[in-house]
């Protein structure tokens, strides 16, 4: 998790951050997925219900993202089915 910079200006575009935790004023966090920051809000699907959420900025002291980076998961998911084909041939080797 990192802090999102730039929390406190209003930009005219909507920033996609995926997975949040967002801290208020009041102390209170809200875990969102699909999170944006818009230039009024933060808004994303929170709670049990994964209901949606719109928070205003000016409640907001605070946004925690984790973000992947793009290369590490191209790479990823172009080694994991290398590997399981590795096992594969390892075990039908190795059992006949």
């Amino acid at each position: 998790m990192r802090p999102v910079p730039g929390i406190g200006l209003a930009g005219p575009e909507r920033e996609w951050l995926g997975h949040a935790r967002v801290s208020l004023r009041d102390g209170t966090e809200l875990v969102l997925d699909e999170a944006a920051i818009t230039p009024d809000s933060i808004v994303g699907l929170g709670g049990s219900t994964r209901a949606r959420f719109a928070v205003p900025r000016n409640e907001v002291v605070g946004v925690d993202t984790q973000r992947t980076a793009p290369g590490w998961t191209f790479l990823a998911g172009v080694l994991a089915p290398i590997a399981f084909m590795l096992l594969y041939v390892a075990a039908v080797q190795g059992g006949g």
